[in-house]
């Protein structure tokens, strides 16, 4: 049997981090999951007792592979985890960059994980791309803020959907009517790739579905729980719908920009460019 180190890190990232059996976390706890297993939360801070790193000890692996069920668990933890140490600590904490990595050992045996993060070479930014970029997006300034939120992984899921959901909205909805011929022209390239979740409703009534669970935290008339850490099974969908709404909204994103901006639109996306 396998176990899963999954490691949250904070910022500033200060250089790397080292977990050895040497260092001591300043809490540990149980995490009850659904189906009856126990993970270990454990958070470690640096030297001046400032939050460093969180490490989730996942057990009962049968390979090394994150079990596609643990993924709404891990989402929620990082953002309660997050929550409380903006209550407890400093309100403008957040997560480093990457965020997350994980790695897998043999159940029991101690991670020993060390990570090195350097900067390297020269400054990427680009002040003549930045220019252009905010010349060619201010025409159309809240559907590019709305794609911008929906990307932000630092987000909560169903609050980055209802930014896709409502970029969506601001074009393909007038006057309280969806435009249902223009709006089927954007989706149909990418049924596919609902069928390949499992979906066999249409993609439409899909985003509808999944727009009342992340606006609502009940739904329906049994007071349904909406997508919340509380419900594991949404939050899941939310996660494997979003890079479909990515794909989506990028479409969108394109031709306000006029061909000033080229966002990719493949659900893998890669990072965009001006023409």
């Amino acid at each position: 049997m396998y176990q899963c180190n999954y490691y949250w890190l904070f910022a500033p990232f200060r250089g790397g981090i080292t977990d050895t059996p040497e260092r001591s976390p300043v809490f540990e706890l149980d995490v009850n999951v659904p189906g009856g297993v126990t993970q270990k939360l454990h958070l470690f801070c640096d030297d001046e007792g400032r939050p460093h790193f969180g490490r989730l000890t996942i057990p009962n692996l049968n390979s090394e592979a994150l079990p596609k069920e643990d993924l709404p668990v891990l989402q929620s933890l990082q953002e309660h985890l997050l929550s409380v140490l903006r209550l407890t600590y400093k309100p403008n904490i957040t997560f480093a960059e990457p965020a997350v990595f994980y790695s897998f050992t043999l159940e029991g045996e101690y991670p020993q994980t060390k990570i090195v993060i350097e900067e390297s070479g020269k400054d990427v930014f680009d002040p003549v791309q930045a220019k252009e970029l905010l010349i060619h997006t201010i025409s159309f300034r809240e559907h590019f803020r709305l794609y911008i939120d929906g990307e932000d992984e630092r987000i909560p899921l169903q609050y980055r959907f209802l930014s896709f959901y409502k970029l969506i909205e601001l074009r393909y909805r007038s006057n309280g009517r969806w435009m249902y011929q223009e709006l089927d022209s954007l989706l149909q390239p990418y049924i596919c790739e609902f069928h390949r979740l499992g979906y066999t409703k249409k993609p439409l009534a899909v985003l509808h579905e999944l727009r009342d669970r992340c606006a609502h935290i009940k739904t329906g008339s049994r007071d349904t729980l909406g997508v919340t850490h509380l419900n594991h099974k949404s939050a899941l969908s939310v996660s494997e719908l979003l890079p479909i709404m990515r794909a989506l909204c990028a479409v969108i994103i394109n031709e306000q920009a006029g061909g000033n901006l080229q966002v990719d639109t493949r659900v893998n996306p890669e990072k965009y460019q001006i023409s």
